[in-house]
């Protein structure tokens, strides 16, 4: 029998949050406000990571991979976020950023049942989409248009 592979997500921002993936399909998420009553609750998501770990019956020693989404704007490497913000994450886990706008359209589009998807982001926050795409750009398949309006 195969080891599953487990992939743990986080918001990292005004709503903190968690999700974890098994074998490519969600088996637990939830936003931090959940946990604390307190609305809007973020900017350090342990106790949901902790959650989604209790949750699946798993430690961090389960997990293959770490992806959070970003603000552009933060010119932090993914290791100062994780110790600026007394995170939990382990150093041994691979982590993988990906920027705030990428995040809203790859949710979208991995949750469609279309073989194709024109996505548009449209947010009051996170960096401009110029800054997404310098970023992003290998993971962005093609651009048809933008318009940056500041926030």
């Amino acid at each position: 029998m195969n080891k599953p592979i487990y992939v743990l997500g986080s918001g990292l921002s005004h709503d903190g949050s968690a999700c974890l993936m098994k074998n490519g399909k969600i088996i637990v998420g939830i936003e931090k406000e959940r946990l604390t009553k307190i609305k809007h609750d973020g900017f350090n998501d342990n106790d949901a990571i902790r959650y989604c770990l209790n949750a699946a019956g798993i430690t961090f020693k389960d997990v293959d991979l770490f992806v959070e989404k970003y603000t552009v704007n933060e010119k932090h490497k993914p290791d100062d976020i994780i110790k600026r913000r007394g995170r939990i994450i382990p150093e041994y886990l691979p982590v993988v950023r990906i920027s705030h706008h990428i995040a809203h359209a790859y949710s979208a589009v991995g949750t469609s049942p279309f073989s194709e998807s024109a996505v548009i982001v449209c947010d009051g926050m996170g960096g401009s989409i110029d800054s997404c795409l310098d970023h992003d750009i290998s993971l962005v398949p093609s651009e048809i248009g933008k318009l940056s309006i500041c926030n």
